[in-house]
């Protein structure tokens, strides 16, 4: 999980949300092991979203995403999108373009891609 790593670097506190109990449970232990803290809570994202932080990372589908965009009234000052496959990165960036995040930057590796979007 994302939250692991970012808890990792230093960044508090943490969230962490995933729609599959299991991946909570996992995401757990492993922050157990890492010894790191993070609240961790099964959320169907489709749904509602939680209170935003200034910074979100989300390693989701570009399906999820737009979805997820739909429902943003105030956009976080940056949004690192990760798990995309290169041809859904013009999609996901005119969704979240709608609730004025615009992309700074993007990469791609082999079938994977990720978005940084900054606030306008």
């Amino acid at each position: 999980m994302l939250a692991i790593g970012a808890a990792k670097l230093g960044w508090s506190p943490i969230r962490g949300y995933d729609h599959e109990q299991g991946a909570i449970k996992a995401a757990a232990a492993n922050a157990a092991a890492n010894e790191v803290k993070v609240r961790l809570e099964r959320m169907n994202l489709r749904e509602r979203l939680p209170e935003l932080a200034p910074t979100v990372v989300a390693n989701m589908t570009s399906p999820i995403l737009d979805a997820v965009a739909g429902q943003i009234a105030e956009p976080p000052q940056s949004l690192v999108c990760s798990g995309l496959m290169p041809h859904e990165l013009d999609a996901t960036v005119a969704a979240f373009a709608a609730v004025g995040l615009r992309e700074a930057e993007r990469r791609s590796e082999g079938d994977w891609a990720a978005l940084l979007l900054r606030r306008a």
